[in-house]
C-alpha cells in the first residue's frame, strides 16, 4: 500500500512553522539574536502572533527547531557525501559537518541557542539529547565499525554508546567555549585536534592525525 503524504491543511501548517522559524533565523543573523522579539517576527513572517503561539510557545522554542533544521542539514550532508567505512575518516567526516555547521551561524547564535536550552530544560528540550538522532546513531555506528575493523579497542567496561555520548559531550563543551570566547579561534581545527588527542590512546596501531 502506497503511503500517502501530509494533508493540505498539514502542509500548510508545516510550511507556516518553517516560514516563522526561517524568518527568526534571517532576522536575528541581521538584527542580532538577543534583539528579537515576537512582534517583530510575525510582522516580517506575515503571521499573527496567536499564530506564532500555536507553533512555538517563546522565542527559546523557536531556536530548539534549529536542532531539527540541524539533523535534517547532517541527514542531507550524509547522503551526497556518504560514509566511506573508513573509521577514522568516517569520525573526522561527521565532526567536520558539525563544527562547519556550527561556525557558519556564529558564537552569538549558540550562545542564544544554548540559552534557550536552559531556559526550557525540563520541559521542551527533550529531542536535543534524544539518542536517535542521526548524529548520535552514526557515531555509535562507526565506532562499532572501528572496533570490527580492529582499529579501536575500547577498555572492558566501555561500550561504544558511552564513548559515542563522551564524544558528544566532548563537542558540546568545545562548542561553548568557543563561543563564549567570541570564534578567538578556528572551531573546526581545533575541535577536530582535540578529538585526535581524545581518540589516540583508543586506536591499535595507528596515529590519530586529523
Amino acid at each position: 500500500m502506497r503511503k500517502s503524504g501530509p494533508t493540505k491543511r498539514q502542509q500548510q501548517a508545516m510550511d507556516t512553522k518553517s516560514r516563522i522559524f526561517e524568518t527568526a533565523m534571517e532576522l536575528g543573523a541581521n538584527i542580532g539574536y538577543e534583539s528579537l522579539n515576537i512582534n517583530e517576527i510575525c510582522s516580517a513572517a506575515g503571521v499573527s502572533v496567536g499564530t506564532f503561539y500555536h507553533y512555538f510557545s517563546s522565542i527559546d522554542a523557536v531556536f530548539q527547531e534549529q536542532y531539527i533544521a540541524f539533523d535534517h542539514y547532517f541527514t542531507a550532508a550524509i547522503e551526497e557525501t556518504p560514509l566511506s567505512g573508513s573509521f577514522l575518516q568516517d569520525i573526522r567526516h561527521l565532526f567536520i559537518l558539525k563544527y562547519e555547521y556550527v561556525s557558519e551561524r556564529g558564537p552569538q547564535f549558540i550562545v542564544r541557542q544554548y540559552r534557550g536550552q536552559f531556559s526550557q530544560i525540563e520541559t521542551e528540550n527533550a529531542f536535543f539529547y534524544s539518542k536517535n538522532r542521526i548524529m548520535h546513531t552514526l557515531l555509535i555506528e562507526t565506532l562499532r565499525n572501528g572496533i570490527l575493523q580492529g582499529e579501536l579497542k575500547l577498555p572492558v567496561g566501555m561500550s561504544p554508546e558511552f564513548f559515542a555520548d563522551s564524544f558528544l559531550v566532548f563537542s558540546r563543551g568545545i562548542t561553548i567555549d568557543w563561543a563564549l570566547k567570541n570564534a578567538s579561534y578556528n572551531l573546526k581545527e581545533r575541535g577536530l585536534s582535540m578529538l585526535g588527542t581524545m581518540l589516540q590512546p583508543y586506536l591499535t596501531g595507528k596515529s590519530c592525525s586529523f
